[in-house]
């Protein structure tokens, strides 16, 4: 029942994303985690695909700054929130924590506070699994709606995925 909606929900949403509708992708994303809020894939993903919202609404010209204004913090507030309720809801879990951090770190800067939480967060997931956070070297170039350029072992590579966590889960790959 729930889940095969949430999952369905959550899936349309990637796809929506993937098709550059990313107002439809957030409802589906966020329509996903509120009917199946202890899953924390959709948290880490609403996270990461607010965080490009951020990117994308900054860099859109037919928007009045107020707009902008008010769709960047909204966005901000969203991700960090997705990344909290992901580590609320399953903390024993690496990729949480990694991606808690790398939300905050994003926000260095921009949100008083972010320096320390992102390396708490970091420091979580080292303490909960030293050796997944230091085994891989990746780093991702460009991370666009049409999916991850990202370099592996020294080479360039693209997926047609979107996300910091697909490109995680690339690297366990």
């Amino acid at each position: 029942g729930q889940r095969y909606v949430s999952a369905v929900s959550y899936l349309n949403g990637v796809k929506q994303w993937q098709a550059g509708k990313t107002e439809n992708a957030l409802r589906s994303l966020d329509s996903a985690a509120l009917i199946s809020p202890a899953v924390d894939i959709y948290w880490r993903e609403i996270a990461n695909a607010y965080l490009q919202n951020v990117s994308i609404t900054a860099h859109n010209a037919n928007l009045s700054q107020d707009v902008k204004s008010k769709t960047i913090q909204f966005s901000i507030n969203k991700a960090v929130n997705a990344a909290k309720s992901a580590t609320d809801c399953n903390p024993k879990n690496v990729e949480n924590w990694a991606l808690r951090g790398s939300v905050y770190q994003q926000l260095i800067g921009t949100v008083q506070g972010t320096e320390q939480w992102s390396v708490d967060a970091y420091k979580e997931a080292m303490n909960l699994d030293p050796k997944k956070l230091v085994d891989f070297k990746g780093k991702i170039i460009s991370n666009t709606l049409q999916g991850l350029e990202m370099e592996i072992g020294g080479k360039s590579v693209w997926f047609k995925l979107i996300g910091d966590f697909n490109a995680y889960n690339l690297l366990a790959v």
